[in-house]
């Protein structure tokens, strides 16, 4: 009896249900659930590539930092002359670059979609590119010329430095398609709406010193009415725009990709 037992107990054991299953990029991104994945996965990326190492590296040469700890390396910056910070920018490109593959990926697949009208294609190809012109702008101030790996060139390897023109121009086209094609309205509080790319070209231009553009689109921002000056009177009130609590309001300015108040006076 107690080997009958013990065999039925093992013939349990090993009736499993198979969930192994895999996803193809050739086939993936076909409906709006997936092209909505494919908007969210640049966005976990961008993560740890915006992580406090990536503001901290832009700070120390300021003397606003006051490193302690694991971060006591940082009072003795003087480029990256150490492994540390090597280490630390390098996560930091990687992320990066790992945003703008999943950016990529997307642009290429999504137009090729079978249940998706044309409409919604645009719309997340906008918000794609968006994320993608972003994340090279911030390469391009940071590192200079860099690689351009783009939908174009996405199974190549090797891909030499463009020129900071180069990079510039092609951000520009990007954030210009996502001007004509994201929404009025922002998604999610991560996504970006028509504002949000203004705001991000036109600090592009003040950098290639296209002012005037620079300046017609920051105007647009301003009198679309979305957003209101802060009123501050005393320390606390900074609150209502750096403020631990604090999602979202009119008195945002969402800059970049959405989770960055613009700091106002």
């Amino acid at each position: 009896m107690a080997g009958v037992t013990l065999l039925t107990a093992c013939d349990n054991a090993l009736n499993e249900t198979d969930y192994t299953y895999s996803i193809s990029s050739e086939t993936f991104y076909n409906t709006v659930e997936e092209a909505n994945a494919a908007v969210l996965a640049p966005l976990d990326a961008m993560r740890s590539a915006y992580n406090s190492n990536f503001f901290a590296t832009l700070e120390i040469n300021t003397e606003y930092c006051y490193p302690k700890g694991v971060y006591q390396t940082y009072k003795q910056y003087n480029g990256f002359v150490n492994a540390t910070h090597m280490n630390r920018s390098d996560s930091n490109w990687q992320s990066l670059y790992k945003a703008i593959m999943f950016c990529n990926t997307a642009i290429e697949r999504i137009p090729n979609a079978t249940k998706m009208t044309e409409e919604e294609k645009v719309a997340y190809l906008g918000e794609l590119r968006f994320l993608r012109g972003f994340n090279y702008f911030n390469l391009v101030k940071y590192w200079g010329g860099v690689p351009l790996k783009t939908d174009k060139n996405i199974t190549e390897w090797n891909i030499p430095k463009s020129s900071k023109e180069e990079v510039y121009n092609f951000i520009i086209e990007d954030l210009k398609y996502a001007l004509d094609n994201c929404p009025d309205k922002k998604r999610y509080l991560a996504t970006p709406d028509k504002n949000t790319v203004r705001v991000c070209l036109a600090d592009v231009y003040m950098h290639t010193g296209d002012y005037i553009e620079a300046k017609k689109l920051s105007g647009e921002v301003v009198n679309s009415g979305a957003y209101q000056l802060v009123q501050v009177a005393e320390p606390r009130d900074f609150d209502k725009v750096f403020g631990a609590d604090l999602t979202t309001s009119t008195d945002h300015c969402n800059r970049k990709h959405g989770t960055h108040p613009a700091r106002h006076t």
